[in-house]
C-alpha cells in the first residue's frame, strides 16, 4: 500500500467516543479489516493478527491528552492470510482424504460382509444339495430294494403254488380218470 496520511480532529461526546471505540474494538476482535468513519470519508484498513500499541498520556494543568497509536504491518497480514489459506486448503484436503478413507473402509467392510454372506449361502445350498441327493439316493435305493423284493418274491410264490395246485389236481384226478377208464374198459369187455 502506498503512503496515505489522514488527520482528523473533532469533538465528540463521551457516548459518541465510546460507540466509535467499540466499533473499532469489534473490528479488531473480528479481524480482516476495520472501517474507520468519523465525519469524513470511510477508511477500510486491513488488520494484522499482531498490532503494536503506543500509549501516551500528558497532563498539563486542566488539560489531559491521551494518545493511542496503533500500528501494524499489512505485509504480515497478507502472509498470514496466505498461510491461513494454505492451512484451510490443507485442512480441506485432509477432510477429503479422511472422508475418502472412511468411504473406502465402509465399502471394504460391506464387500467383505457380502462375500461372507455369499459364501455362507453357497455352503448352505451345497449342503442342501448333498442332503437332497442323499435323500433321493436313499429313496431310490429303498424303492429299488422294494421293487426287487416284490419281483423276487412274486415268482417264487407263484412257482411254488402253481406246480402244487397243478400236481395236486393232476394227482387227484388221475385215480378218478384211471377208475373211469378201467370201468369203461370192463364194460366194453363184459358186453362183448
Amino acid at each position: 500500500m502506498g503512503e496515505v496520511k489522514v488527520e482528523h480532529e473533532l469533538t465528540l461526546s463521551r457516548e459518541e467516543l465510546a460507540d466509535w471505540l467499540a466499533d473499532l474494538a469489534d473490528a479488531v476482535r473480528e479481524g480482516g479489516s476495520a472501517e474507520l468513519s468519523l465525519s469524513g470519508p470511510v477508511l477500510t484498513l486491513p488488520l494484522a493478527d499482531d498490532i503494536d500499541v503506543d500509549i501516551e498520556v500528558e497532563i498539563e494543568g486542566d488539560e489531559v491528552e491521551l494518545e493511542i497509536e496503533l500500528s501494524w504491518s499489512t505485509r504480515s497480514s497478507a502472509k498470514d492470510d496466505e498461510a491461513d489459506d494454505e492451512d484451510e486448503e490443507d485442512d480441506a484436503e485432509d477432510a477429503v482424504g479422511a472422508t475418502t478413507d472412511a468411504v473406502d473402509d465402509v465399502v471394504s467392510t460391506t464387500t467383505g460382509a457380502v462375500d461372507d454372506t455369499v459364501d455362507a449361502t453357497t455352503d448352505t445350498v451345497d449342503a442342501v444339495t448333498v442332503a437332497a441327493g442323499d435323500t433321493v439316493a436313499g429313496t431310490t435305493g429303498a424303492v429299488t430294494s422294494t421293487a426287487k423284493a416284490a419281483t423276487s418274491k412274486a415268482p417264487t410264490r407263484t412257482a411254488a403254488k402253481a406246480p402244487a395246485k397243478t400236481a395236486t389236481k393232476t394227482a387227484s384226478k388221475a385215480p378218478a380218470k384211471a377208475a373211469k377208464t378201467a370201468s369203461s374198459a370192463t364194460s366194453a369187455t363184459g358186453d362183448s
